[in-house]
């Protein structure tokens, strides 16, 4: 019997869907933050060093070698945090941009209400949905079916992935809705089998906790960065079921210079249980 190779064809849907996806992407920046920071959006897609190391350290004067001690731990209020960033920068990982900036830099970001897995949290735990019938499932069980990658990351490959992860946050969910919020410090110190490097994060020439991230903007308005919108999420939620406020500790990676005064908070320092040098 005469067999056909499907592969061709499907290499080439998976490839117009991801070039629609990267058009949909841009026009949604386009939109939310102007022709100019699209520009600085597509500069650092194509790794055109020069002019993104231009713009980060001549025009928004971010520190070109930031030490441990620009960024900062702060207690926050979760309810108040309605935005994530969408920057042309890492926030993460060696060449992670942190610290004190000027500038544009802070119109990179994006309402949270505009997020999939937050909307889908709301569904799950306010509206009482099942998994399935969330928005983060459908969209992912689709686009598995098309060979393209699930979830708000978009790399989960496979619909017992997607479950795992939903049962993941209902576990966590639950965890916290009995036993209250626990940093990392708090999961570290109290672990049976005690590793760093679950609870940190990679940072420049550093490790540090894995806290929810935040930016704080000209205004000082709260951006989910880096890490934690999970997290995050499962905590807006859970203040507006239990109608509670609470504080939890947050690491500052960005701050603007017009709010430098009012960031508050204290400098990371190497004597951090959950802080070290990696270089």
């Amino acid at each position: 019997m005469l067999k056909i190779d499907n592969k061709p064809k499907m290499f080439k849907k998976n490839f117009h869907q991801v070039k629609r996806k990267l058009y949909l992407a841009y026009i949604k920046i386009f939109k939310m933050q102007g022709p100019h920071h699209l520009v600085y959006h597509a500069s650092n897609k194509l790794n055109l060093g020069l002019i993104n190391n231009f713009i980060i350290y001549n025009v928004w004067k971010f520190p070109k070698h930031p030490e441990i001690s620009d960024m900062k731990l702060i207690e926050i209020d979760p309810r108040k945090v309605d935005y994530y960033y969408l920057f042309s920068f890492p926030v993460k990982g060696k060449n992670a941009v942190i610290g004190e900036g000027k500038g544009s830099w802070d119109k990179q970001k994006v309402p949270l209400d505009t997020c999939i897995l937050y909307r889908s949290i709301k569904q799950r735990f306010l509206r009482e949905k099942d998994w399935k019938e969330t928005e983060i499932y459908e969209n992912s069980r689709e686009r598995i079916k098309n060979g393209l990658g699930g979830w708000n990351t978009g790399t989960v490959r496979s619909m017992d992935k997607i479950e795992q992860k939903c049962d993941k946050l209902d576990r966590l969910f639950q965890d916290i809705l009995n036993n209250g919020y626990k940093p990392q410090k708090y999961l570290f110190e109290h672990s049976q089998d005690p590793d760093v490097r679950r609870h940190t994060i990679g940072v420049r020439d550093f490790r540090i906790p894995k806290e929810i991230g935040i930016a704080l903007d000209r205004k000082g308005r709260l951006i989910q960065t880096a890490d934690g919108r999970r997290r995050l999420s499962l905590l807006k939620v859970l203040s507006k079921i239990t109608d509670s406020r609470m504080k939890i500790p947050a690491v500052l990676y960005l701050y603007h210079t017009n709010v430098s005064e009012k960031a508050g908070g204290k400098p990371l320092k190497l004597e951090h249980p959950l802080v070290e040098r990696t270089n």
